[in-house]
């Protein structure tokens, strides 16, 4: 099994299809809270990242979401083709 971590942060849009993310080093709190996942299979990663994604949907802010395995983990077979990045509401 491995750990997927699920994280967000603030995003907005220029009107002309160019979308910034705001990385805040000052510890204030993201859009979301960090959520870590135990996934076996690409399906599971891709599953766990559509219900982040829905809650994210759901905030009506704008944000970047994205998924990543934690450090010294293997990816299940197939989780690298996934695409586990995307901007919410912007």
């Amino acid at each position: 099994m491995a750990t997927l971590i699920l994280a967000s942060h603030p995003a907005s849009s220029d009107g002309s299809g160019f979308n910034s993310i705001h990385f805040h080093l000052d510890g204030s709190e993201p859009p979301l809270p960090q959520e870590s996942v135990e996934i076996r299979t690409a399906a599971d990663a891709a599953a766990a990242f559509e219900q982040y994604s829905e809650r994210a949907t759901a905030s009506s802010k704008g944000i970047w979401i994205t998924a990543s395995l934690r450090k010294g983990q293997r990816a299940p077979s197939g989780f690298r083709k996934l695409k586990l990045d995307r901007f919410v509401n912007v």
